[in-house]
């Protein structure tokens, strides 16, 4: 996890089983070049809900690892049972999504995302989380799950996208600045003492 993020040589272009609505066609300008094996992302079904879960909970653990985890734990992410968490994400497919990733026909990540209005009404697509098992790292899994939720955000509308990444998660990081995303925020954060009401 330490090291920089690298775009895959071998990875083809991934494709987007979305829907049959979703123009696949139109090529993304991030998917990496056409290779020997492919990297898969599609819509993930009801089927797929206990590989997602056993991948949620395996990125939770990852983010314990990081400054801003245990706090990110508490406060935003979804709470467990996850089961009922990605059963309401594939249940609301007009403003969210939930996508597998696929790599020699196993599902090794998933992302979800929603899309919201702004204050200025213009549409944000967020990625809530995308996490890929630490061996299926830089085949293009990552790309596709990336490349599905842009083309998905784009059939909605959306304006712009934004993710979250935790301080100190260089790998996450340098992952979405490859695809041109930067930083426009930091959160502050500290956990208050209550005052000592023996003295």
């Amino acid at each position: 996890m330490g090291q920089p993020y690298k775009r895959p040589k071998t990875a083809t272009k991934p494709y987007l089983e979305l829907s049959q609505a979703l123009d696949s066609t139109s090529p993304s300008p991030h998917q990496p070049n056409h290779g020997p094996k492919s990297a898969l992302a599609r819509l993930a079904t009801p089927d797929d809900i206990p590989a997602l879960v056993e991948l949620a909970q395996q990125a939770r653990l990852e983010m314990l690892n990081y400054r801003g985890g245990e706090r990110w734990l508490a406060t935003e992410a979804p709470l467990e049972p996850l089961e009922p968490v990605f059963a309401e994400l594939l249940a609301e497919p007009s403003h969210t999504i939930a996508v597998a990733g696929i790599w020699e026909g196993t599902v090794v990540g998933y992302a979800w995302a929603q899309v919201k209005p702004r204050q200025d009404n213009k549409l944000l697509a967020r990625i809530g989380e995308l996490f890929v098992l630490a061996d299926a790292r830089s085949v293009g899994v990552g790309e596709a799950l990336y490349n599905a939720v842009v083309a998905w955000a784009l059939q909605h509308q959306a304006y712009a996208i934004q993710a979250f990444v935790l301080p100190g998660h260089r790998h996450a990081k340098n992952f979405f600045e490859t695809f041109q995303m930067t930083a426009h925020a930091l959160t502050m954060y500290k956990e208050l003492e209550p005052p000592n009401r023996s003295a």
